[in-house]
């Protein structure tokens, strides 16, 4: 992964971590799909209003993505979405 890739994708996640949806808004294209952990596709909006659904829901989300993100390809995931990404660096967890 590139650099530039690699810190567009950390100031994403910690965006989310953050509950900075306005701004992690702004670092996800306008096609961009989320696909894994929901029965269908979501597109740029949608993710971002799950995403902050569920830290309304449960306050103390945490996607614990401190470290992983510099060796994924962001470019395309196996497995789609943010779990497929924790798939791929070998993190089993249910995402609800």
């Amino acid at each position: 992964m590139n650099t530039r890739a690699a810190e567009i994708v950390t100031a994403l996640m910690e965006a989310l971590e953050a509950k900075e949806f306005d701004k992690a808004a702004t670092y996800l294209s306008d096609d961009f799909q989320f696909t894994g952990s929901t029965p269908r596709p979501l597109n740029k909006d949608q993710f971002i209003r799950l995403s902050s659904e569920l830290a309304e829901g449960m306050p103390n989300i945490s996607y614990h993505f401190h470290e992983a993100i510099t060796t994924i390809d962001v470019e395309r995931v196996p497995g789609g979405g943010i779990y497929g990404m924790l798939q791929q660096l070998g993190i089993n967890i249910p995402i609800i």
